[in-house]
């Protein structure tokens, strides 16, 4: 699936990754273009103005590369 948007905190090792779907959970696996694979450490949703019922964002340990999410 294509990744919405995916943003790297560099101070933190974390990425975040907006993602069209609500069927991801805490502790599923993924992958990212390179083949790297990460454990979905939190996820939380958009709310206030901008408020959408079918994005996501997964929030994993360590850089995400590309805007391709593979649920493993």
């Amino acid at each position: 699936m294509k990744a919405l948007d995916v943003y790297y905190l560099d101070f933190k090792d974390t990425t975040c990754i907006t993602v069209p779907s609500l069927k991801f959970k805490v502790g599923q696996k993924i992958s990212d273009e390179q083949g790297n694979i990460f454990e979905i450490k939190g996820l939380s949703t958009f709310s206030g103005l901008t408020a959408r019922r079918d994005v996501l964002n997964l929030i994993v340990q360590g850089k995400f590369e590309g805007n391709t999410v593979t649920l493993l």
